[in-house]
C-alpha cells in the first residue's frame, strides 16, 4: 500500500511537457506533487505533454514509469487513472493557473492532493 501511495504521489506531482510555458489552457510540463494520506506525505512528479492533439503523460517512481490512462483535461478539469500495485488509482481535480487541486481515490478512499507546475526536469 505504502509504494502504491507514493506511485500515486507521483503520478500527481509532476506533469513535465517539454518545459513548455504556462499559457492559458496548457497544462503540459512538469508538476510536483503531494498526496495526503494516512500513513504520511507523498510527493512525486507527474509528466504530461501533447501528442497528436491530445494530452499523454506518465508518473515516475525512482527508474519506473506508470502511464495515465483515460487522461481527459477538459477545460481545467483532468481525470485520469494509474494501475499501481493491483489497484486502479482515479485522479481528479482543476487547474488554476500554475497548481492542481484534487483527490485520489484508492477502492473509495479517497486522498487530497495537490501539485503546482515547474520541477521534476522534461
Amino acid at each position: 500500500m505504502k509504494t502504491l501511495l507514493m506511485t500515486l504521489c507521483l503520478v500527481l506531482g509532476g506533469v513535465a511537457l517539454h518545459g513548455q510555458s504556462a499559457a492559458k489552457g496548457d497544462y503540459t510540463g512538469s508538476w510536483e506533487y503531494e498526496v495526503l494520506t494516512p500513513e504520511g506525505d507523498y510527493r512525486g512528479v507527474m509528466k504530461l505533454k501533447m501528442e497528436e492533439g491530445k494530452y499523454v503523460g506518465h508518473i515516475e517512481v525512482g527508474d519506473n514509469k506508470s502511464p495515465l490512462k483515460n487522461l481527459k483535461i477538459d477545460g481545467n478539469k483532468l481525470t485520469c487513472s494509474v494501475y499501481a500495485e493491483g489497484f486502479d488509482c482515479n485522479i481528479s481535480g482543476e487547474f488554476t493557473g500554475d497548481a492542481f487541486k484534487g483527490g485520489v481515490d484508492v477502492e473509495g478512499n479517497v486522498m487530497d492532493m495537490t501539485a503546482k507546475r515547474g520541477g521534476g526536469g522534461k
